[in-house]
């Protein structure tokens, strides 16, 4: 039975939230504090450029609410270029890092780029999967289509691992549960420019309603829900979350509360 939702966006720092979702006077480097009082949860996108210094992920925790909860994205350099073999020290180094957020770090996204397929790479998820430190909680993000079959459910069930769920253009997910935790990513394809993110621009209605009922269905099998909504997908992250806060049945956040009165008259919240 789900006991929990999270429900948040891919990142924080976007300067086309200034004015519609962040005050336009507001500092990039209070972002992450601001966003913190509208949302309990976020995923770190920027963690799969770089591996950040300690003193900056200690900082992250620090600005943000007891309760608040992270999830981060693995290093391309391991999942990508490395494609997940020979990455011991890489993975400690990372590990290490990510680790001084404490217990607001919810989940590790594994995201595995489109030419990572089932037939040549199997082996080396399998064998990352072993050397994986059982402290911390992974979800795995396909995006190859080939790794949607049994074998690989029951693989990542033995290694409590969750499959993440994503709406991306490249491959449809099933939506299988591989442990007692969801993790949704509404990602959408690169059409909407960075400059764009502070409107609502794409109706994806059908899509959310299609997942808010999938965890709904896969209630039974759930513990902890976390959902994350990426610019791409409509425009406009915060809107999106908390479109989907209202498909679950769960009351939306007030977008508007960081605002000014003037900010507040002029936002446009949506297009439909």
């Amino acid at each position: 039975m789900v006991t929990e939702y999270r429900i948040g966006c891919s990142g924080w720092s976007y300067k086309a939230w200034s004015g519609s979702f962040y005050p336009a006077t507001a500092k990039a480097g209070d972002f992450l504090s601001l966003y913190s009082r509208v949302f309990d949860t976020v995923e770190i996108d920027s963690t799969f450029y770089s591996i950040p210094p300690a003193s900056v992920v200690s900082n992250w925790a620090k600005v943000v609410p007891n309760g608040f909860l992270f999830s981060s994205k693995m290093p391309g350099k391991i999942t990508h270029e490395n494609r997940l073999t020979n990455v011991e020290v890489l993975l400690d180094k990372f590990l290490e890092s990510i680790g001084n957020l404490g217990n607001k770090l919810a989940i590790i996204l594994i995201q595995l780029p489109p030419s990572f397929s089932y037939q040549r790479d199997f082996h080396s998820l399998k064998g990352f999967l072993e050397i994986l430190p059982n402290e911390f909680e992974y979800a795995v993000e396909f995006r190859h289509p080939s790794f949607f079959r049994d074998d690989v459910y029951t693989t990542l069930e033995k290694s409590n691992v969750t499959l993440a769920w994503s709406e991306i253009p490249m491959t449809k997910n099933p939506g299988v549960s591989t442990s007692p935790k969801a993790y949704l990513r509404l990602v959408g394809d690169r059409s909407i420019k960075d400059e764009d993110f502070g409107r609502i621009q794409k109706d994806r209605d059908h899509e959310m309603t299609g997942w808010a009922e999938k965890l709904k269905a896969a209630r039974d099998d759930i513990e902890k829900a976390y959902v994350y909504s990426n610019n791409h997908f409509q425009g406009f992250g915060p809107g999106t979350a908390n479109m989907f806060l209202s498909k679950l049945g769960i009351p939306e956040s007030d977008l508007n509360m960081l605002l000014d009165k003037k900010e507040n008259s002029s936002i446009q919240k949506t297009l439909f």
